[in-house]
């Protein structure tokens, strides 16, 4: 599916990254990607960024943002981004945050997800913190976050800091 959403700019075709070196010609499949020979996807990965062509339906989507691990500056505007550009760029309008990092995926710690609407969130990048809340671990149960994320209807999830479970 093409987008005529996306900028210009878009990172086209996908480079993938491998130790620090771009390599560009990557193949596509139908089925899915096919590397070239010497390329190793479990040492590699793409570069992030705006896509010409996207292969899911933005109308359709819904996303969610975590924000994990200790404190660091730029995670308010990290998450200003990704709901500026999830909307504004792709015409995605189910964005919600997931409070207090993973810890907020699992239903017996009483974290109720909030909406993130770019009219609410615009002016997030000029405070400190995360507006999310954060915190370390809360992946003891993996099977409890999953279903939480399928009941919520998510398709997407933003993980933002930490180094994830």
């Amino acid at each position: 599916m093409r987008s005529s959403l996306a900028p210009h700019g878009q990172v086209c075709p996908a480079p993938v990254v491998i130790y620090r070196r771009q390599h560009k010609d990557h193949l596509q499949s139908a089925g899915g990607r096919r590397w070239r020979p010497g390329i190793n996807p479990d040492e590699s990965f793409e570069q992030a960024g705006p896509r010409e062509i996207i292969y899911f339906k933005p109308e359709e989507t819904r996303s969610a943002i975590a924000t994990c691990g200790g404190l660091c500056p730029g995670i308010n505007a990290v998450i200003r981004s990704i709901v500026m550009a999830s909307h504004y760029l792709y015409g995605s309008n189910s964005i919600i945050g997931i409070r207090f990092g993973y810890s907020g995926l699992d239903p017996n710690n009483g974290y109720e997800p909030i909406d993130l609407r770019p009219e609410e969130i615009e002016d997030i990048h000029l405070e400190g913190g995360t507006i999310l809340g954060s915190s370390r671990g809360g992946t003891e149960d993996m099977e409890v976050l999953v279903d939480t994320l399928a009941r919520l209807r998510v398709n997407i999830l933003y993980t933002v800091g930490g180094d994830g479970p």
